[in-house]
């Protein structure tokens, strides 16, 4: 069998085709397949990629949770004066945001959930503080689609 027909039978194996499917695919017989399989440490190569994938999502969201705690940094930097300068229930609304999007943002880190989710989260909270509410109601779906392209 040529190399490219014995990488073409191992790739429907990583896609999960079993081996009888792979031996129809082929016209061989299943115990051919298994010494495909055997010989090519079909097993052993398909959890390295698994490992290495899982690994490289790792890093990603890593990369991804990191990006949203300095934004969220430079947010707070940002709304920390405005909400100073403004009456103590402002500023005391402000920093609860603040707080509870940091529980917020830990609990999703630890979960492992949906960044896009967690993103709608924020804004669903920030939207009721007074005074930023009403800008990101206005800009909404603009900054909800800017924040998921970056964080693709």
């Amino acid at each position: 069998m040529r190399e490219k027909q014995l990488e073409k039978a191992f790739q429907m194996y990583l896609e999960g085709a079993s081996y009888s499917e792979i031996a129809s695919y082929f016209g061989v017989t299943k115990r051919t397949v298994i010494n495909w399989a055997n010989k090519g440490n079909w097993k052993k190569r398909k959890k390295q990629i698994l490992t290495k994938a899982a690994i490289k999502a790792d890093q990603k969201r890593e990369e991804i949770f990191a990006k949203i705690i300095s934004d969220l940094e430079e947010v707070r930097a940002r709304l920390v004066p405005v909400l100073t300068e403004s009456s103590p229930r402002s500023f005391e609304s402000g920093a609860n945001i603040f707080i509870k999007i940091s529980e917020l943002l830990l609990k999703y880190r630890q979960e492992g959930q949906d960044v896009n989710r967690f993103v709608e989260i924020i804004f669903n909270i920030l939207v009721r503080h007074p005074k930023v509410g009403p800008l990101l109601i206005k800009y909404k779906d603009e900054i909800l689609q800017e924040l998921k392209r970056e964080l693709k």
